[in-house]
């Protein structure tokens, strides 16, 4: 595993509307706080709007975002974010229940870092997380 996050307060917005695959996303954070997440804030939004409404109080430093929500695709989300600048400022990992090529594909088109098909091991979001955590935005 990498080693731990160092740096000042991080923000990890993760946007996920089934909450039992929500209550997981909260105990892989909870439990990498004493390691590699340490000093990373979680912040959860269930829909595109309250998503759009967590970005606009305070940009986040990784964006975890499924991509069927009930309010539309999550890929339209981080396109325009992307082309609205934040590239500089936020990394994306898409986490998707399609293990399709043409998805992983179009989630990487969109502007996403990252694509992770679930399920998949909390080991691997956390890498993912720590990884995006240090390397610098584009």
């Amino acid at each position: 595993m990498n080693p731990t996050v160092t740096s000042a307060t991080k923000v990890v917005l993760v946007v996920e509307d089934d909450p039992a695959i929500m209550a997981l996303y909260r105990v892989t954070f909870q439990r990498a706080q004493d390691g590699p997440l340490r000093g990373v804030r979680l912040v959860e939004a269930t829909d595109l709007e309250s998503a759009r409404l967590a970005i606009a109080a305070a940009t986040p430093d990784v964006l975890v975002m499924d991509v069927r929500l009930p309010d539309g695709n999550g890929l339209d989300l981080v396109r325009d974010l992307r082309e609205g600048g934040m590239r500089e400022r936020s990394r994306v990992i898409i986490a998707s229940a399609s293990v399709l090529p043409a998805e992983r594909e179009a989630a990487l088109a969109a502007g996403a870092e990252r694509f992770l098909s679930k399920p998949y091991r909390p080991a691997d979001l956390v890498d993912a997380v720590v990884d995006l955590l240090r390397e610098p935005s584009v």
